[in-house]
């Protein structure tokens, strides 16, 4: 330590920062009634109607956020719970309402859609009951993940496949409204593959659904489901949630529309 010169006065301590508030994956459920709270999103809470919300999915019962908010209902409470990624992160968020709290954990990583299933998998070992819930990209980049099915006693286990054509997050982000079809073809990269053989081909039972979801007490325990919203209306819900909203709820930092760093790609 130097010594202060004639006429120096000693500088205060540097107080390092505060360390920055733990993030969690637990869903931000919206509650009954219609007074307004938050959602958390990278730019600050969010206020959300979720009197309106409820009306919204109502008036929808095929969109995609209606189908998630029904999925929710149905998984029990001591379940593990996963999602991603990111979409249905997004949609969860928004949507969900289970009549009991539930954990549910997502894997973000490095903003990618790589190694979700293996995630799910492995969180599942220790559980009675797993659901995982992902779109058709993000099951499609990770199709080699069930080999460890052999290994879990997990006597449980639901893997929910948002079958709509692609990666419909692009198809949200503002700033990609203005791209061409072709352009538009290339970020979502639209398909219309089944995953009956794969789940056939690692010992799942496979059941498909374009309406209601099936009867929760009579799926099998190992299950692949493929959900297919309808798209119109998907885009209905959006349209009139949007119109509601306001552009804090459509905008670059939406639950549904999230913040694009410069270092990152938009996700599916």
């Amino acid at each position: 330590v130097r010594p202060l010169r004639p006429g120096q006065t000693a500088r205060p301590p540097l107080t390092p920062p505060a360390p920055p508030a733990p993030k969690t994956a637990a869903s931000c459920l919206p509650q009954s009634g219609g007074k307004p709270s938050a959602l958390q999103s990278p730019g600050g809470p969010i206020p959300t109607n979720h009197s309106f919300l409820t009306q919204n999915l109502a008036a929808h019962p095929a969109s995609e956020p209606a189908l998630i908010r029904a999925l929710s209902k149905i998984i029990p409470d001591r379940a593990v719970m996963f999602t991603g990624n990111s979409l249905a992160i997004r949609e969860w968020n928004l949507c969900a309402q289970p009549p009991h709290p539930i954990h549910a954990r997502a894997l973000r990583g490095a903003n990618g859609i790589d190694g979700n299933l293996s995630a799910f998998l492995g969180l599942a070992a220790d559980a009675d009951e797993a659901w995982c819930l992902v779109g058709d990209l993000t099951a499609l980049y990770d199709l080699a993940a069930p080999w460890m099915l052999e290994q879990l006693n997990t006597p449980r286990i639901r893997i929910v496949v948002i079958q709509n054509a692609g990666g419909k997050i692009f198809s949200r982000l503002p700033a990609l409204a203005g791209l061409t079809d072709f352009e538009r073809r290339l970020m979502e990269n639209p398909h219309t593959i089944s995953l009956e053989g794969w789940a056939r081909q690692w010992g799942l039972a496979h059941l498909v659904s374009h309406g209601p979801l099936p009867d929760p007490n009579h799926l099998p325990d190992r299950l692949v489901l493929e959900l297919h919203p309808d798209p119109g209306a998907t885009e209905s819900f959006w349209q009139a949630w949007t119109s509601q909203s306001g552009p804090q709820q459509s905008g670059p930092h939406s639950p549904v529309c999230g913040s694009r760093s410069p270092a990152s790609q938009p996700d599916r």
